[in-house]
């Protein structure tokens, strides 16, 4: 049996991340990977989804160019070609070299699903290995709502969806978080019939109710149709097309499509590692960890989507160089708090921090100005309606979070990250100069809002 130090089981964004910790520090190190190295994001969904996107936009934006005075003939696309920019961007990812990296470490890799056998020993493909530590960081997988027939009248997934060599003529999309608005606003540029249905009421459930009603007014100009506080009763094929059968406000309606798209989260893949065999505990199905991402085994670690604590790239590898870290010994406590997030549709959504209702939960007196994002710059550009809400502590006057829609802001809502990582206050903020026509410029009104906001906040 081959002996290591450390064994890594998932090759994705936290994982390479243990890994680039841990190379050169006269470890012996191996990595489990059973799919593509480099993990979901740039191979099946940031990246290429992102890429799509961009097709997407580009194409609104040629047809729509009669506003600014420009004048164009016909305007279509060539699917085939999309695609293959789509394949050359996720070709140009650091993923791509993933291999030359273990290479240039010195670091193992074992193909094959890793299962532990016992706390120190694990099977890839029918061998067995013993490592003094673990890093799991295995990601998620599609969660597959349970409904009836969906399984059997076939449905796709987020990244099936991506790839796809033909469009259909029409597309249910089960779910409207992130991943289901953006691939919805995706098709739909595209003109495929898109309807996205939703169990709850709203869209964008975990951002503030201003900013996702605005998102889905945006969407719907895109052609996007929503039906929201659906109950999913059964799923069938009916002359070739799919069609789901609902239970609104107790009334029944069916709605057909060529495909179904599933987009109702992703849950942490860790059920196949027979936690069992290495004495991992659970609660409630679900992971017990410490501050330093160790399990109830302190010599087995988890990073990134399996753990479950923020699905998202970034924390990812954040989560990865803190495992990295204390393997090392370097005892680093990650910290979520300060975590800046994006939602990429047309205009994109920026967020960080807890949102209003959240603030009041934790027992915090709030102010939430909402005003508009862009000034200038916005009207300059043509930009689709933005909004602004900040949720500020009211006593201290600090940031706790925010929740912007325009052009940019995934980008613009770091400024707010950083006055929330520094202890910055909304005066602090308000008192720098900021360069006029911008984005940023927006942030500079901030006391005026605060002190106006019953008059010139709304909801949308």
């Amino acid at each position: 049996m081959e002996k290591y130090d450390v064994i890594v089981i998932g090759g994705g964004s936290a994982g390479f991340n243990v890994l680039q910790q841990l190379q050169g520090q006269g470890l012996k190190v191996a990595v489990a990977e059973n799919r593509k190295l480099g993990g979901a994001c740039p191979n099946f969904a940031c990246v290429p989804s992102k890429a799509l996107l961009k097709c997407a936009e580009i194409l609104h934006t040629a047809e729509n160019t009669d506003r600014f005075g420009i004048k164009t003939k016909e305007v279509t696309f060539d699917w085939q070609k999309v695609q293959e920019y789509r394949a050359d961007k996720v070709a140009r990812t650091i993923s791509a070299k993933s291999d030359e990296l273990l290479k240039k470490w010195g670091i193992d890799l074992l193909w094959g699903t890793a299962k532990f056998i016992s706390p120190y020993e694990i099977e890839v493909d029918g061998k067995r290995y013993q490592a003094g530590k673990f890093a799991i960081t295995t990601g998620s997988t599609v969660n597959v709502p349970d409904i009836e027939g969906l399984r059997e009248t076939g449905f796709i997934n987020s990244d099936q969806a991506v790839e796809l060599k033909k469009l259909p003529q029409s597309l249910i999309i089960l779910g409207a978080g992130a991943v289901g608005v953006e691939l919805g606003q995706v098709f739909a540029r595209f003109k495929i019939r898109v309807t996205i249905i939703n169990r709850k009421l709203c869209i964008l459930d975990k951002e503030e109710l201003e900013i996702a009603g605005l998102a889905q007014k945006h969407l719907e100009t895109d052609g996007v149709k929503f039906i929201l506080g659906a109950n999913f009763k059964k799923i069938t094929q009916k002359k070739g097309r799919k069609v789901v059968s609902l239970e609104i406000s107790g009334q029944t309606q069916e709605v057909e499509s060529e495909e179904i798209l599933v987009a109702t989260g992703r849950a942490p893949n860790i059920q196949d590692l027979n936690f069992e065999n290495a004495n991992i505990l659970l609660k409630n199905h679900k992971l017990e960890l410490n501050e330093f991402l160790q399990t109830s085994q302190p010599h087995i670690f988890i990073a990134g989507d399996a753990a479950g604590i923020m699905q998202y790239t970034h924390v990812a590898d954040y989560e990865g160089f803190a495992i990295g870290r204390n393997i090392l010994g370097k005892k680093f406590k990650p910290d979520h708090r300060v975590v800046p997030r994006g939602i990429f549709i047309d205009p994109e959504i920026g967020s960080v921090g807890i949102t209003s209702e959240q603030a009041k939960a934790q027992g915090y007196e709030t102010a939430s100005p909402i005003f508009p994002y862009g000034a200038a710059r916005a009207q300059i550009s043509s930009d689709p309606k933005g909004l602004i809400k900040l949720i500020l502590d009211k006593k201290t006057r600090k940031f706790l979070g925010a929740s912007i829609i325009g052009n940019c802001a995934a980008e613009f809502v770091h400024l707010i990250a950083l006055a929330m990582q520094t202890g910055l206050t909304a005066d602090q903020v308000d008192a720098l100069v900021y360069a006029y026509p911008t984005y940023a410029e927006s942030l500079g009104g901030v006391n005026f809002y605060l002190k106006h906001t019953p008059y010139l906040s709304f909801v949308v």
